[in-house]
This record gives structure tokens, sequence and C-alpha cells, in this order.
């Protein structure tokens, strides 16, 4: 999550010492996603990428979507395979996920308005005592933020949640067109 942010600083550094740290940074924040096999991580941030470069520069669109494309071939054969992954039903990490939101669906149709109160134990307990979660592993939590806050805060803590997500992200777009200070735009387009 602070990679973009890394890259903005990067970006909006003056001097050379703050954009090798900003670079350093989002190299540090790279390494680690890699080692993390988190497809879901992987594909935020790719989505983070295309949102940064869609209000930085649209001009680079082009350019950024063909270094893309180049740099497919290059990735560790591990990762690669692991992104493929994402399409196999069979890989244990994507089977897994099922009984999860079955067990997440049953819940919701019991208690859709309110939920199990605040924190992944709520949920995990009520699960376990309604018997509705059918995997091997232990249910721990959803495997999904918007599930969760659902689980655990109903559909008013979820509306709420996403109502808050919007305003910020129309406040910090709005300042990204106002901003007369280029390191504080680059910031806020790092931050939405």
């Amino acid at each position: 999550m602070l990679i973009p942010l890394a890259v903005a600083l990067m970006l909006g550094s003056k001097g050379w010492f703050g954009r090798f740290l900003g670079f350093g940074s989002a190299g540090l924040g790279c390494v680690a996603m890699i080692m993390t096999y988190s497809r879901a991580s992987w594909l935020g941030l790719a989505f983070a990428a295309g949102i940064f470069v869609l209000l930085w520069n649209r001009k680079i669109i082009p350019a950024a979507i063909f270094v893309v494309c180049v740099a497919i071939p290059f990735l560790p054969e591990t990762v690669f395979n692991r992104i493929l992954s994402i399409f196999n039903f069979s890989d244990s990490s994507t089977s897994s996920r099922f009984p999860l939101y079955a067990a997440a669906g049953e819940f919701l149709t019991m208690r859709p308005i309110l939920g199990a109160g605040l924190g992944a134990d709520a949920v995990r307990r009520t699960v376990q005592l309604q018997s509705l979660y059918q995997g091997r592993a232990p249910f721990v939590h959803a495997h999904n933020t918007f599930l969760q806050i659902w689980l655990e805060t109903g559909l008013l803590g979820l509306g709420s949640f996403i109502a808050s997500l919007i305003w910020a992200a129309k406040a910090t777009a709005r300042s990204i067109k106002t901003c007369p200070d280029p390191v504080a735009r680059h910031m806020a387009i790092g931050g939405l």
C-alpha cells in the first residue's frame, strides 16, 4: 500500500537523495510483493499503478502499457506461474476460498443488517457456532476486505465504509486538480 506513496516521493522530490530514497522504498516494496506470492496484492498494485499513471500523466499510458507487455516475459517463472494460477480452480489457494465464501454467504442470510460485531473473532465464533464452514483449514476471516466488513458490521457498516471511500476519493481527486504544489499533488495521487 505504500509503494504508490514511495513512487510519489520519488517523482516529487527536488533532490537526488529524496529520489533515491523513494526509488529504494518502492523497490523494497516490489521485492516484498514478489516474495509474498500474493496474487491479489499484485493485481491491486497493477490497478494502483494504472490509476497513478492516469492521474499523473495520461500521455504516457500507451508507453506504460508497452512497458508492461515487454516486461511480462522477464518475470521470474515462479511469479508468472503464480499469476496464471488465478484461473486454476484446482489450486489450493484458490479452491480454499470457496468454502469461506459459502460460509460467509450463509452467515449473511442470517444477519445481513447488523453482522456479528467488530473483530474477525466475532465472525469466526459465530460461523463456528452455527457450523457454517465446511473447509479443511480453520475459518479465520473471509479473505476479502469488503466481505469481512459486511460480516462484522452488517450492511450499515459496509455502506458507511463504501461511502467514506467514495467521499475520500472525490475529495482527493478534487485536490489533485487544484493543487499548485507538485509535491503535494504527487502525494495526493499516490494516496488515492
